[in-house]
């Protein structure tokens, strides 16, 4: 489903191409609209440690840098897609990735939930 956590998401951690064109496909059918706050939002940061942890192979939220990383997880909570305009909430610091761009290995473009803060414009 397009509008889900995007933790794993990728092909590396078992979606297939053929589940990710489909996903792209309607997507392409939608309005350049973030989706609002509600439980993607909430999956997605209560799925935060764990995806990481398991994809680091040690316990994330006992790393130096986890207070930074949990604290942008929690406004982009509050603030929803319009927090990845603000520079300091655009990069998932553990992984150094941005989270519009998302990560090959570990999370889908967060550009699948809020193309329009990601900068999708549409055509007029």
């Amino acid at each position: 489903a397009p509008f889900s956590s995007p933790w794993h998401k990728v092909p590396s951690q078992g979606c297939s191409n053929g589940c990710n064109i489909r996903t792209e496909n309607i997507l392409a059918t939608q309005p350049c609209e973030d989706q609002t706050r509600g439980d993607v939002w909430k999956e997605f940061r209560d799925g935060y440690a764990a995806a990481l942890s398991e994809f680091y192979g040690t316990n994330v939220s006992k790393v130096v840098i986890w207070p930074t990383a949990s604290d942008i997880l929690r406004q982009l909570e509050v603030t929803g897609c319009s927090g990845l305009n603000l520079p300091e909430l655009q990069l998932e610091v553990i992984s150094q990735t941005p989270w519009c761009q998302g990560h090959d290995r570990l999370f889908r473009p967060l550009a699948w939930l809020c193309p329009r803060s990601c900068g999708c414009v549409e055509n007029p």
